[in-house]
């Protein structure tokens, strides 16, 4: 099959797995923030937020999963995405550094 025509999701370098998670990011200021996790990848991380985001701002963030049995993913990663929706911000992240 020619590659022009494979699905979208198939091009990717990363496999994407939706999740439903906390997620805790500081802004420049050092100030704390809350969202929800939609889904990551070896990638990056897509999100839901009341916090409007700058589009290329560098955040360190933190995906903490509901259960204990999983560590929370530590990361540095930069805003390459932000979308209204209803009253809030979906926000994609490409990871940059994993802590």
């Amino acid at each position: 099959m020619p590659s022009h025509s494979r699905d979208h999701d198939e091009k990717r370098d990363f496999i994407r797995l939706t999740v439903d998670c906390r997620v805790t990011f500081l802004d420049a200021d050092g100030k704390e923030h809350h969202g929800r996790a939609l889904n990551v990848s070896g990638g990056g991380v897509q999100f839901i937020t009341d916090t409007p985001l700058t589009l290329g701002s560098e955040l360190s963030l933190s995906v903490n999963p509901d259960t204990p049995v999983i560590q929370p993913l530590e990361l540095i990663a930069t805003v390459v995405r932000v979308d209204r929706l209803d009253g809030k911000f979906e926000v994609g992240m490409k990871i940059t550094k994993r802590l």
